[in-house]
């Protein structure tokens, strides 16, 4: 009886501790898959990526221009449905999370999103669940990953 009771107790705390964690866990965001990896944006600190977005950075890593035709674009980002259950991604393949970053926080990519021209890439974004900022951190995160794996193939 005794040993089933320090098991009972046992079994709580994990049940506690679970829930804990996961009350304590930050909001699940959207995800997009992009080949054999899903990213999900998140209001996270410890994300994989972490992308400042700064319209006026004097050097950033990436320029993006937002367009408000998608013919006109290089990177398109349409969904027009709002899902229901917000809160799962189903990854195959590798997971990563992204999130925009202020000021305060040290970014691993500046992007600078404006309708400016002179850009690298043109965004276009009709989304019920990715703002502009959010798809133009995917996408740098998505170029970001392609950059590092292209070199490794160079090397």
């Amino acid at each position: 009886m005794a040993r089933l009771q320090a098991s009972l107790v046992l079994i709580l705390i994990a049940v506690s501790m679970v829930g804990t964690r996961l009350a304590a866990a930050p909001p699940a965001g959207p995800c997009f898959t992009s080949g054999s990896v899903t990213y999900q944006v998140t209001a996270s600190s410890a994300s994989d990526y972490r992308i400042r977005i700064d319209s006026q950075a004097l050097q950033p890593d990436l320029r993006i221009q937002l367009v408000d035709n998608a013919n006109d674009a290089d990177l398109v980002l349409v969904d027009d449905v709002d899902i229901t259950d917000r809160g799962v991604c189903r990854a195959d393949g590798a997971f990563k999370t992204v999130s925009v970053v202020g000021p305060d926080s040290a970014p691993a990519l500046t992007v600078s999103l404006s309708r400016a021209e002179a850009s690298d890439f043109r965004l276009f974004v009709r989304s019920a669940r990715f703002s502009q900022r959010d798809a133009a951190a995917l996408f740098a995160a998505m170029w970001d990953a392609k950059r590092k794996q292209d070199m490794a193939e160079i090397r």
